[in-house]
């Protein structure tokens, strides 16, 4: 953990990058699951025949806002009818889908300029660093391990050091934004696949 921390400290230098890589990772992570969870209540306006919605006042609350788009999307149905607002949700499930891959295309984009300054930093450190060791260090150690430290040791820090980064926020954005959606359109379903997964672990 002490080393981690330490290679840390080199990300300091693109803190432009990393911020706009978390934001990248979070509208990611959002759009992903307007895209997944969002066409469930688009299709039971579009499809149900005895449910009717009315128009709640405005407010931060996520029950409020799926009440009114319902209510919007139920008068387009009555208005344009069921082929138009089909098409209507299709084409919006597209455009959440490809936010989605934009912005993680773009988080990708963000954390190489990361990934590559840290290995270079690297090792430009420990170019200086051998160039100040004296000469019956070169004649104590193999030539190979030198050269597999530069190379070998470093590109491994890339891939797994560096790369983690991108994970420690994203992936608890994903798991509370799904869990919580997932409680919220139906606590007892939820509830019974946690336990249900549980009894599998076990």
């Amino acid at each position: 953990m002490k080393n981690y921390l330490k290679l840390l400290r080199y990300v300091k230098a693109y803190k432009g990058y990393a911020a706009m890589n978390i934001i990248c990772n979070m509208l990611s992570v959002v759009f992903s699951l307007f895209s997944l969870t969002m066409v469930a209540p688009f299709l039971n306006v579009l499809f149900s025949q005895n449910q009717t919605y009315t128009q709640m006042p405005w407010s931060f609350s996520i029950k409020v806002l799926l009440n009114n788009f319902n209510y919007f999307l139920s008068h387009y149905v009555e208005v344009h009818g069921k082929i138009p607002a089909l098409t209507y949700i299709c084409g919006l499930v597209v455009v959440m889908f490809f936010l989605k891959n934009l912005f993680r295309y773009l988080g990708m984009y963000f954390i190489s300029p990361i990934r590559n300054g840290v290995v270079r930093d690297l090792r430009n450190k420990m170019y200086s660093k051998i160039l100040n060791l004296p000469l019956t260090y070169f004649s104590e150690e193999r030539k190979g391990d030198l050269m597999s430290r530069m190379t070998s040791d470093v590109q491994e820090i890339e891939w797994s050091i560096m790369q983690s980064l991108e994970v420690i926020f994203r992936e608890p954005l994903t798991v509370i934004l799904f869990l919580g959606t997932m409680v919220f359109m139906s606590p007892q379903l939820s509830l019974f696949v946690l336990f249900f997964c549980r009894l599998q672990d076990c």
